[in-house]
């Protein structure tokens, strides 16, 4: 046997204290307490009564899928005395000796009722208290099936002989957990749910521990996936942190061979372990009993020759009171002391984590809450899912309006359309009047008239780009009137060449207002989705119909656009507006007080060089005056080039305004605002003219969605049931 130190806990600090956690405390306080006063149990007192009661309720409504309950576990490898050490602890005449297998966990709870009531034994089957998908996953590893006819047994009678139990523990391999032995296809040598065993009488004392199967080394006589398959259905017993995990060793045995002791290693805060060797009696030498003395217990088992008459008690008082079993401290030594212990611990541990425990299932039960809400309520009619859907759209509605309306009690700023249209709109109106015509209008001096007399010294300038184009048409059109007549047909063309930006640039803005829309709409059926979590065929299909509405509505607006720009096009140029008439005229006025001011300097030099001269005679003035007029008035293409400027220019200024009233007005307004457009269109009228196959394409749950209510209304209940268990519990035991 190697020493307790070649064991994970260090050498001198005993199995079962804590750091700061559990008090633990070394058992000195009662180690020279007289023999019945060790009769006491820790769970006596009414308080604590009440708390291992609630305990044991919260395990019996399976809360510990969801929460860490306080628990005793006992682990140990094949043929370690694990069962007998069992027997002497709950008083359960459990199967021992050669061959003999724990296939599944057992949980043993025992309480002590009133003098005079009747003894009880109730056996039942239930799950392990891990997550339910652990659950799953270990009867997926182990291969086996899940058998759903294992909460239908129930054994229950007023004693519990080592026959009927024996009978009992037979039935429930075979008929309800599916046990079949060996090592073949097909066998089943472990079943992953527990046997619970509920005893209770005057005589009994209040106590719960829950035995699990060992591990092994080679599978000798399973399938190797069911070996892989106890080692994790161990750990994830080992790995639970409110579980005081009793790890049991054969005396005789080599601690480095024992599998459990690794695992235990690995999963297992040292505050929570409780080291215990069996078959103390079959050791011979000193040595080994002095390499003890390190915080384990040592007990002595129950030999398969010792009837049930036998006082195992009186037992190892004769063996572990004898040298040199003495050197251990009394409180570690027999099977009496360790129940004292166990119990010690088991109802600290109890007390110390009920509010915890407490607070646990308040969070637990309001967070499944939260996400059993966010599921919204089963739809099973036509008429439950047409409600679902309309109650989403009317919050979709006001959401929507909202961006038009108060565009600013939204989170995000890109559902703020009102405002973002706004600021599109007018950027729009900028680059319109800025880059929407073909050629720049000339805004200063006219082109200066090439006949004139070279005896002023006028300075001209190159010919503009729209100028010559103005020349090149009138040009054309020359040829069809009379020589110095402006032929009026010259004016739809210019006109046409100068608007031909228009539709590129009005389509680009609503595609941009477009974007910015479907953004937006896109962008409240998000929230909604993160507020009250939108099934996904409803989600996808509101986001298609979205997107329906904003083509219909786009190529609608895109064809308004379109049609308007071919009548601008193809209609006559008119207007009624009194504007025209007063802006050409202000023009041709302001070509001549423009051409007086530039050409002032010229006509100061030209007389003060004639009053130098002495030549500036009045046939000399006459002759000035002459040219000054035939300058003003230009040569008849100069005056027919400005005339077609001048008109052209106010009458585009004029169109450009109506044209872009008409795009944000009539185009983008209609847009953003259409009872059928992507902000608007998605409404309760339009939910409620869905047929039924629609209206089942939206709302249809999906399977995964009704699986997860399904798991959610059964943690709930479970939540519930234990929120009232533990509430109950606290308000008996704290004072008031």
């Amino acid at each position: 046997m190697s020493a307790p130190g070649n064991y994970p806990i260090e050498s001198g600090e005993p199995v079962g204290q804590t750091e700061g956690g559990v008090p633990y405390e070394h058992d000195s306080a009662y180690e020279d307490l007289p023999e019945e006063a060790l009769t006491e149990n820790p769970f006596d007192t009414e308080s604590s009564r009440i708390l291992f009661n609630a305990i044991d309720q919260l395990q019996s409504c399976d809360a510990g899928q969801d929460i860490d309950i306080p628990q005793l576990v006992i682990v140990g490898g094949q043929s370690t005395g694990k069962s007998s050490l069992l027997q002497s602890l709950v008083d359960i005449p459990f199967p021992t000796g050669q061959g003999c297998c724990t296939r599944f966990a057992t949980r043993i709870v025992s309480r002590r009722t009133p003098p005079g009531s009747k003894n009880e034994c109730v056996i039942t089957i239930v799950k392990p208290d891990f997550d339910i998908k652990d659950y799953y996953s270990l009867n997926e590893h182990f291969n086996y099936d899940i058998r759903p006819n294992h909460h239908t047994f129930r054994y229950q009678s007023e004693t519990l002989s080592a026959q009927d139990f024996l009978h009992v523990m037979k039935e429930v391999e075979e008929k309800y957990m599916g046990i079949k032995s060996g090592k073949r296809r097909g066998a089943k040598n472990f079943a992953t749910e527990v046997l619970k065993v509920e005893l209770s009488g005057p005589k009994r004392s209040h106590f719960s521990i829950l035995d699990i199967p060992g591990v092994f080394a080679t599978p000798v006589d399973v399938n190797v996936e069911e070996m892989e398959g106890v080692r994790r259905m161990v750990i994830e017993y080992l790995r639970k942190p409110q579980n005081l995990v009793i790890c049991v060793a054969d005396a005789g045995s080599d601690l480095a061979n024992q599998g459990v002791f690794t695992l235990a290693a690995e999963h297992v805060q040292k505050s929570r372990l409780i080291g215990v060797f069996t078959k103390c009696d079959n050791l011979k030498e000193s040595g080994d009993v002095s390499s003890m003395q390190h915080g384990w217990f040592v007990v002595r088992n129950r030999r398969g020759d010792e009837g049930i008459s036998f006082d195992l008690n009186a037992a190892e008082r004769d063996l572990f009171d004898s040298s040199p079993w003495a050197a251990i401290p009394k409180t570690r030594r027999g099977s009496r002391m360790l129940k004292k212990f166990l119990g010690d611990i088991l109802c600290s541990r109890i007390r110390q984590e009920f509010p915890s425990l407490q607070q646990k299932v308040r969070d637990l039960l309001k967070e499944t809450l939260a996400a059993r809400k966010s599921l919204g309520d089963p739809r099973p009619t036509h008429h439950h899912r047409v409600q679902y859907l309309v109650d989403i759209v009317q919050k979709f509605q006001r959401a929507a309006q909202q961006a038009l309306d108060s565009p600013g009690r939204l989170p995000s700023k890109e559902m703020r359309v009102r405002g973002i249209v706004a600021a599109k709109n007018r950027n729009f109106d900028d680059e319109m009047r800025d880059q929407g015509h073909y050629y720049e209008f000339e805004e200063k001096k006219p082109q200066k008239n090439p006949n004139v007399l070279e005896s002023l010294p006028f300075n001209t300038e190159g010919v503009s780009d729209i100028r010559q184009e103005i020349r090149e048409q009138i040009e054309i059109f020359r040829s069809s009137g009379l020589p110095g007549l402006l032929n009026i047909d010259v004016f739809p063309v210019l006109y046409k060449i100068q608007t031909q930006k228009w539709l590129d640039m009005a389509t680009d803005h609503l595609h941009d207002v477009a974007n910015d829309t479907i953004l937006a709409a896109t962008s409240i059926l998000t929230l909604l989705n993160q507020e009250y979590h939108l099934c996904p065929n409803a989600r996808d299909g509101f986001v298609e119909i979205i997107q329906d509405f904003h083509r219909s509505a786009h190529d609608k607006a895109e064809k308004l656009l379109i049609d308007y720009m071919v009548k601008e096009k193809e209609f006559p140029l008119q207007t009624t507006n009194p504007v025209f008439e007063d802006r050409i005229e202000g023009l041709r006025t302001m070509r001549i007080q423009e051409a007086t001011r530039d050409h002032k300097k010229a006509m100061e030099l030209w007389i003060e060089k004639k009053l130098k001269k002495d030549k500036l005679t009045t046939p000399a003035v006459m002759e000035m005056v002459d040219h000054v007029l035939t300058f003003l008035h230009y040569n008849a293409d100069t005056r027919m080039e400005n005339e077609v400027h001048d008109v052209l220019r106010v009458y585009y200024e004029l169109a450009l305004q109506s044209f872009i009233d008409f795009t944000t007005k009539r185009i983008i307004e209609d847009f953003v605002s259409s009872k059928t457009g992507p902000l608007l269109g998605l409404s309760t009228d339009y939910v409620l003219n869905l047929s039924e196959t629609e209206v089942e394409k939206l709302a249809r749950e999906d399977d995964s969605v009704l699986s997860k209510r399904d798991k959610y209304d059964e943690k709930i209940a479970r939540l519930e049931q234990s929120y009232a268990i533990a509430e109950r519990a606290w308000k008996q035991t704290t004072p008031h």
